[in-house]
């Protein structure tokens, strides 16, 4: 396989899709292009298929426990967020990332009638899926550094590998504040991903002076920094 097909979806329109191919050094080698789930099925043919799924639909979070035991960890993701959800904990799909020092555990909960409707609307569409990816925890990770990319009414921020949330642009400020607030290690830096034309105003910005504030224009789609940043690629 030459290329993967990098596909950006949302259930809440769930016959459409934007999607680009991507080599493994994270570059986009065809147009991004949006349209309905069968045209991707001809994009996707002989390709390998990651879904970048919006994080509006999975539960970001991370979580310290007594243990780096991954087994236990598992067993102990739904009662240590059986309060954070207010849903049925065993509606859920839970997966973790590698512990961090700092942050702990990442977690990424999923409703499973949420992931069985995506399997089966791909299936339908006659798309293989090889991975299912949030979107929120597609920015660049580095340390010292948070990432926000606007997208929509939606920012996506990341405070370290796998480590990340998704909020109305609205709220951005308050989150970003609350976030600095209780935060053990500020960032040095935040960098922020635009549309190019859209670039975010002052309400945008976190208040705290001494952080440096870069701003990244992307063209089209956030696809083209979710694909140099997918978590577990070696680019």
């Amino acid at each position: 396989m030459a290329s993967t097909l990098l596909l950006h979806y949302d259930p809440a329109s769930p016959d459409q899709a934007t999607w680009s191919h991507v080599n493994n050094l994270g570059e986009l080698t065809s147009r991004i292009t949006s349209g309905s789930l069968d045209d991707a099925a001809q994009a996707a043919e002989q390709h390998k298929v990651i879904v970048l799924l919006d994080s509006s639909n999975v539960h970001l979070n991370h979580v310290q426990l007594p243990t780096s035991n991954r087994q236990k960890i598992l067993r102990a993701i739904p009662y240590a967020l059986e309060e954070q959800l207010a849903e049925d904990i065993e509606d859920f799909h839970f997966v973790i990332g590698k512990t961090d020092p700092h942050y702990g555990t990442p977690v990424a909960g999923i409703r499973k009638d949420t992931i069985e409707n995506l399997l089966d609307t791909f299936h339908q569409a006659g798309i293989s899926i090889d991975a299912v990816i949030p979107d929120a925890i597609c920015s660049p990770a580095a340390p010292n550094q948070w990432s926000v990319l606007l997208h929509a009414d939606k920012a996506l921020i990341q405070y370290e590998a796998l480590i990340g949330t998704v909020i109305d642009l609205a709220n951005l400020p308050l989150l970003l504040q609350a976030s600095l607030n209780r935060a053990e290690h500020k960032p040095e830096k935040i960098v922020y991903f635009y549309l190019d034309g859209e670039e975010p105003g002052p309400a945008a910005e976190a208040v705290d002076t001494d952080i440096e504030i870069i701003k990244i224009a992307y063209n089209t789609h956030p696809l083209v920094v979710s694909a140099e940043n997918l978590p577990g690629q070696n680019h």
